[in-house]
């Protein structure tokens, strides 16, 4: 009996043929990249070795003359990034930002460190923007892409702006735009620059207060020159309508606000005025007079200064002679008479 061909033989052989003669192009093609781009055959062969196909060969030769770099340094960017536009992208970036693509390609997946390390990879856009901002900032790009982490570019673009606008540290913003919105930020620095205030110190007095609130205690504490910190604690207590009449007595008769303050817990403004009114013109020392009202009326301590004035006493020493033998304010001046009489 005759045997029937064997098609896996016939099949085999026209395959070993086409690889032969693929093989054969090959060889041709590599040695006319070899001679047009002046590389050794044996490192293109290398490189087919590797995985590298004609058209790879091709792109790295050609990109390795268009960006004057190694063709080593080329296919090991290829190698990276499994991607020739992204090959292409990564030495115009180094070429246009002074940067070694080895350096880029650290910025696109950099280092992980710890267990809740980032996973992000960065596209080349990302790092494009970076690159541009590290520019014009004087930032370094790992910096910028660490707060593209958690920000939009727009974002970064106005930290960056406030920052050299204002002259405040980065870190500072930072923390601020932790707890603020840009409006509450924006406010509080044009009243430090008006006013001459921290901002931050600004923002600590917005926690509890409307703007309006804190533009009136800067002002008044402007205009009235008390301290911002003593306006503030007062304001946890008393209205604006009873802080005003104790700026102004504060201000006539050079008294702390907070004395003023004080007196007001347990007294009218009248009596008040009446207590700053009488120390300065009988040369009283407030303590003195505010004990003696616990006691006597404004007339009664009238009569006594008088008496006092007749005889060349102080007020005090008149009215204890009168408390201690319990005598008439008419009683009190014979007898100032008498010990004035007195050799």
């Amino acid at each position: 009996m005759s045997q029937m061909p064997r098609m896996p033989s016939v099949v085999a052989t026209a395959l070993l043929l086409s690889s032969l003669a693929a093989a054969q192009v090959d060889s041709t093609r590599i040695r006319q990249l070899s001679e047009q781009y002046r590389v050794p055959e044996a490192q293109l062969r290398r490189l087919t070795v590797k995985g590298f196909s004609m058209h790879d060969l091709e792109q790295s030769l050609a990109l390795s003359r268009e960006f004057v770099r190694n063709l080593n340094t080329v296919t090991s960017l290829y190698s990276a990034v499994q991607n020739w536009d992204d090959v292409r992208r990564v030495l115009e970036l180094a070429r246009q930002y002074n940067y070694e693509p080895s350096e880029l390609l650290a910025l696109r997946r950099p280092p992980q460190k710890g267990v809740a390390a980032t996973t992000i990879a960065w596209s080349m856009e990302d790092i494009h923007q970076a690159l541009e901002r590290a520019r014009n900032s004087g930032r370094k790009a790992e910096e910028i892409l660490l707060l593209r982490q958690t920000r939009s570019w727009s974002e970064i673009d106005r930290l960056f702006a406030t920052e050299r606008e204002w002259r405040i540290p980065l870190e500072r913003l930072l923390r601020a735009r932790e707890r603020w919105p840009w409006d509450d930020i924006t406010t509080a620095l044009n009243l430090s620059r008006q006013y001459n205030r921290p901002w931050d110190a600004l923002l600590g007095l917005r926690q509890t207060r409307s703007w309006d609130e804190v533009n009136r205690l800067i002002e008044t504490a402007r205009s009235q020159s008390v301290p911002l910190e003593t306006l503030a604690r007062l304001r946890r207590v008393w209205t604006w309508e009873e802080i005003n009449p104790a700026l102004e007595l504060s201000r006539q008769y050079r008294m702390s606000v907070d004395s003023v303050m004080e007196l007001r817990r347990t007294r009218e403004w009248e009596e008040i005025r009446q207590l700053f009114s009488r120390e300065r013109e009988w040369n009283v020392p407030l303590s003195a007079l505010v004990q003696l009202r616990r006691e006597y009326t404004w007339g009664d301590l009238e009569q006594g200064m008088n008496l006092g004035r007749k005889h060349n006493r102080s007020l005090q020493d008149v009215v204890q002679i009168k408390r201690r033998e319990g005598l008439s304010w008419g009683e009190v001046d014979q007898r100032l008479t008498r010990l004035g009489a007195v050799p």
